[in-house]
């Protein structure tokens, strides 16, 4: 089991060579440094301003509504999208303009939460409106990069989150708390809903049939390599949210990576199955998802989807 393991995390770090990738490490403080200075910065600035933080409130009040719009409906999206490109793009460059990219990710992920968590189709129309902005507002992979860790803490990455942040500063219970993209009083089970969600969105994304390729953060081989780096960051996997996001992103591209990554999957879903049924090297002890009901639920529910994968044709 180790070997095998060990030749995951070779293969992705082959892999990221290969294709200019970066470090989960680097993706992780990408975001969390972009997200400082769009706070510190274009945030800060736009709502210190009178005027500036009017105009804002008034964009951002057309930009949410137009978001819960959408249907699944390919001419509607891009006639929404459009309007959305229309209102924000003018403004490329200004303060205001990266105030107006921060909505718009906060709208398209909330609304993830809301609608994806209680009916998983509902992610379609905006997965292809989020695609639709992604490759035509310029700065908006970047943004849209830092909003999902925020929602989503370091499971996009993944990534387990040191005790120090970018800048060297030791987090505080709260800030850590704030930084793995918990909410006020939030449970862990709603937590693993709302995180399930989003990375529906986030998975499908990965997937999607684009005209031009877009950002490297969200370009099919990312698929593979989240689930090598979740089988090398054993922390990650002792929590009930690492087998309940592996089933959401097995549900959507499992059998479509079958044939895109070939042998190296079929391995890669041998670990997945050892890590949910017998643990690996065959301790309980080191079962993914750890032993609360809600992991040993989430755990089942990956056996099924890796056994309706193998038996694919």
């Amino acid at each position: 089991m180790r070997k095998a393991k060990a030749e995951m995390l070779k293969q992705e770090e082959n892999e990221r060579q290969t294709l200019g990738l970066t470090t989960a490490e680097e993706d992780w403080r990408l975001a969390r440094e972009t997200l400082k200075k769009l706070k510190g910065g274009p945030m800060k600035n736009v709502k210190s301003n009178k005027e500036l933080k009017s105009e804002w409130g008034k964009l951002r009040r057309e930009i949410t509504p137009k978001i819960g719009q959408l249907t699944n409906d390919t001419r509607e999206i891009n006639r929404i999208s459009q309007q959305l490109v229309d209102l924000i793009r003018p403004r490329a460059g200004s303060d205001l303009y990266y105030a107006c990219l921060s909505s718009l990710a906060k709208a398209i992920l909330l609304q993830c939460e809301t609608e994806v968590t209680a009916e998983k189709r509902s992610a379609l129309p905006l997965v292809q409106a989020t695609i639709n902005m992604l490759s035509t507002l310029p700065d908006f992979s970047s943004i849209f990069w830092a909003k999902l860790y925020q929602r989503a803490g370091p499971w996009p990455v993944p990534f387990v989150i040191p005790s120090t942040d970018v800048d060297g500063t030791k987090f505080t219970d709260a800030e850590r708390r704030k930084a793995l993209g918990y909410r006020e009083e939030e449970s862990r089970v709603e937590y693993g809903n709302r995180l399930s969600g989003i990375m529906r969105l986030y998975f499908l994304i990965l997937f999607a049939n684009v005209q031009s390729p877009l950002d490297k953060m969200f370009q099919m081989q990312r698929y593979w390599v989240w689930f090598a780096r979740m089988l090398g960051e054993g922390q990650l996997l002792d929590s009930s949210v690492a087998p309940l996001l592996m089933h959401t992103g097995l549900d959507v591209g499992g059998l479509d990576a079958k044939p895109a990554f070939g042998r190296q999957w079929i391995k890669m879903l041998g670990l997945l199955y050892e890590g949910v049924t017998t643990g690996f090297g065959g301790s309980t002890e080191r079962l993914i998802g750890g032993q609360t009901p809600e992991g040993r639920a989430a755990r089942v529910r990956v056996q099924l989807q890796v056994e309706r994968i193998m038996t694919s044709e």
